[in-house]
């Protein structure tokens, strides 16, 4: 297109110098000599047609140099998510605003109130509102940013400004590229492009995730899992490194709290602000660095798999029976008859006949209702009913055992432990995060950052009594939390 109105243009000047020469020409020749009425008609007929081509030739290249310097203006195109909030915004190139839509229901609200037709305008009255109504449900809210031919850095450094006006921080993921795929798969589970194009590089990056469980989570959720390595099954969302499920709810308990954005600390209330990410890279609590990764080792002792028998985990030895013998039946006290399992007093006959109830059972008078003993049992080669070493009797089957070991055929590890040699080992990798650091005048107390210098007291509020549960207005939202799952 460009290369056609400079052929346009330079036809038009080119006509305009033949036009020129064409009339000079003439007029020479009317003047010095008698030129004949067939020739001058001629002429002037060729004079008015050059005349009228180039004016035509004139007025095409003026309306093509307009179309075409229009069309050069480059509109961009923006989109941003944050949270449920979703946004497309076309720009030109002096950043005025040329359309704003909404890509989800929740941001129709805002945009009606967007009456600033300038982009820094729009930017900064959107997240100054969501700021101050306190939209956010994360302490710092991340944000996905795709620009088609716009400076995102531009537009990432104005948003961190906000934020940190308002002394708060977010995290701001910039997306490259939309393809159609990501496209179609928005549309199929009706998220925007770009949190699609997101979800598509993480699944990416591991086949193992359920790509559909993904689609559930939030901006922060799915951040929080590409920096850390943490997931969480479906139903749970992710907080660090453990996992959420709501179970129930109950009104909470009147009592003494701090006001909003203060933190209580040994009786007072503070006021608190969110860290800020600093340079430095660390490790969660219980890990240590080693080659770049945060990394948590695991060991314990492997199970011996026996042939037979138990293992004994203090000896490493595999302990089993061996029959050897039936046991002997026998009564402790030798003055009795055993018979049918008893042990039966014995007398003397008087004349071959026994007195009472007592009768004739071997030559001897014997009670078989009242006066007997139960019998007892020895292995062979014990003496006065005592086991020799390593020598067992079976009180139900009266069978007697040697105890025997072997070593074990091998080992095995629960779950997710690995055997090495005689131990099983699991090592937990994470990535390291930023460290979190606190604002200038803030100090850093249980992982919050509190000023000192700026407290107010207790008023009466509500409490939650269950170390799972969260206070949401008046109510106490209860959770099942569970340990996160870690690529």
């Amino acid at each position: 297109m460009e290369i056609l109105r400079i052929i346009l243009f330079v036809l038009s000047i080119l006509l305009i110098i033949i036009t020129l020469i064409v009339y000079v020409k003439t007029r020479k020749l009317l003047k010095n000599t008698k030129v004949l009425k067939k020739f001058v008609e001629n002429q002037v007929k060729l004079f008015t047609i050059l005349t009228i081509i180039t004016g035509i030739l004139s007025l095409i290249a003026i309306i093509f140099n307009i179309i075409l310097k229009n069309n050069n203006v480059t509109n961009k195109n923006m989109i941003l998510d944050v949270e449920n909030l979703s946004l497309e915004l076309k720009i030109n190139e002096n950043e005025d605003i040329l359309e704003l839509n909404s890509l989800n229901d929740t941001t129709q609200d805002f945009i009606k109130e967007l009456s600033d037709k300038r982009f820094d305008g729009i930017i900064e009255l959107l997240f100054t509102k969501l700021i101050e109504m306190d939209s956010f449900h994360y302490s710092d809210p991340v944000i996905l940013l795709y620009g088609n031919d716009f400076p995102v850095d531009e537009f990432e450094n104005k948003i961190e400004s906000i934020f940190a006006n308002h002394e708060k921080h977010a995290n701001i993921i910039i997306i490259k590229e939309i393809t159609d795929e990501d496209i179609e798969f928005a549309k199929k589970h009706s998220i925007s492009f770009i949190k699609a194009a997101y979800i598509k590089s993480l699944a990416r990056e591991n086949n193992n995730l359920s790509i559909d469980d993904l689609v559930s989570k939030t901006l922060n959720e799915l951040e929080e899992y590409q920096r850390t390595g943490n997931y969480c099954t479906s139903g749970y969302r992710l907080e660090k490194d453990h996992c959420f499920k709501e179970i129930g709810r109950e009104d909470a308990i009147s009592g003494m709290v701090c006001p909003i954005e203060y933190y209580e600390y040994q009786g007072k209330c503070y006021k608190e602000v969110g860290s800020v990410e600093g340079t430095k890279e660390v490790c969660p609590e219980n890990l240590k660095m080693e080659n770049g990764m945060c990394i948590r080792k695991e060991t314990y002792q492997a199970e011996g798999v026996c042939e037979k028998g138990e293992y004994d985990f203090t000896k490493d030895v595999c302990y089993f029976k061996e029959y050897f013998a039936d046991a002997n039946e026998y009564c402790r006290d030798s003055g009795r008859t055993l018979y049918e399992h008893k042990c039966l007093a014995t007398k003397p006959t008087l004349n071959g006949t026994c007195l009472g109830n007592d009768v004739v059972y071997k030559g001897k008078c014997v009670n078989m209702k009242n006066d007997y003993q139960n019998s007892d049992w020895s292995c062979p080669g014990w003496k006065n009913g005592k086991p020799n070493k390593s020598e067992i009797l079976d009180e139900e089957t009266h069978k007697c055992y040697k105890e025997a070991q072997k070593s074990p055929l091998s080992y095995k590890c629960e779950g997710d432990f690995t055997l090495e040699s005689k131990m099983c080992i699991h090592v937990e990798m994470h990535s390291p995060e930023k460290e979190r650091l606190c604002l200038n005048g803030y100090t850093k107390v249980n992982d919050r950052c509190i000023n000192m210098n700026d407290t107010k007291t207790l008023i009466d509020g509500y409490l939650c009594d269950k170390n799972n549960a969260i206070l949401v207005g008046s109510t106490c939202i209860i959770y099942d939390i569970i340990e996160a799952k870690h690529n």
